[in-house]
């Protein structure tokens, strides 16, 4: 509902959303995250038997850079009322940047659809250190006593290109994100995507980083192929 706008607006993503509305973006945006997911969303979590939730946020849930049309930081105050929703009902935390600056992907979900602008392109060493100084931000921020065992997982980029990105570049900042996040005290596993190159390709790859986790997602939906496999 949130993007019944007619098709031929072009509406299809938080940036072509936010630039059609204008003004209007904060209010439309502020009843969107106070309905579509409320505490009563959390308790159905915990009562359903599971134990965390996968929460996604972009970056301008942190900053925002010259020309962006996203609404600045008010993800930031439900992202944080989710966490005290999880804390209240026993559940812990699977915390997930989704859309990095120039995004990581040109997938909709990642903010904007389009050209991939993160480590790649004009600014894409521009893209990749603003990416670093937003987990040095968010990772001192939940380093906090607070939040130490609630949030057991910190994911550095969702679903990163890597079919099209060079792989070494995606490697090298995901090393480097993952030192600025330990160094900054943040003692959750830290997740790094495997970028659609299939498990074989990672390994022997990212050795001696104590606590990492690859995030391999697996949509059988999209693949009939895969509906067919059993548990095994």
């Amino acid at each position: 509902s949130l993007f019944n706008y007619d098709s031929g607006l072009g509406i299809i993503d938080e940036w072509t959303l936010t630039s059609h509305l204008g003004s209007a973006a904060q209010s439309t945006l502020e009843k969107h995250y106070a309905t579509f997911v409320t505490e009563q969303t959390f308790i159905d979590i915990a009562n359903a038997g599971l134990d965390h939730v996968r929460i996604p946020f972009s970056y301008w849930a942190v900053t925002t850079y010259s020309g962006d049309p996203y609404v600045f930081r008010t993800s930031w105050r439900y992202l944080l009322r989710g966490i005290e929703w999880a804390r209240k009902h026993g559940l812990r935390i699977n915390l997930d940047l989704h859309g990095l600056p120039g995004s990581q992907n040109g997938w909709n979900h990642s903010g904007r659809q389009g050209p991939i602008g993160w480590l790649n392109g004009t600014d894409g060493a521009l893209n990749a250190n603003r990416s670093l100084e937003i987990h040095d931000q968010l990772s001192q921020f939940f380093a906090q006593e607070r939040y130490q065992n609630i949030i057991s997982f910190y994911g550095l980029a969702n679903e990163p290109k890597m079919i099209y990105l060079v792989e070494s570049e995606v490697l090298d900042w995901t090393a480097s994100a993952y030192t600025l996040v330990r160094k900054n005290g943040m003692n959750a596993y830290v997740v790094f995507g495997d970028g659609f190159l299939g498990l074989a390709k990672w390994q022997g790859q990212l050795q001696g980083y104590d606590g990492m986790v690859l995030d391999a997602h697996q949509y059988v939906i999209f693949n009939e192929n895969q509906i067919d496999f059993n548990h095994t």
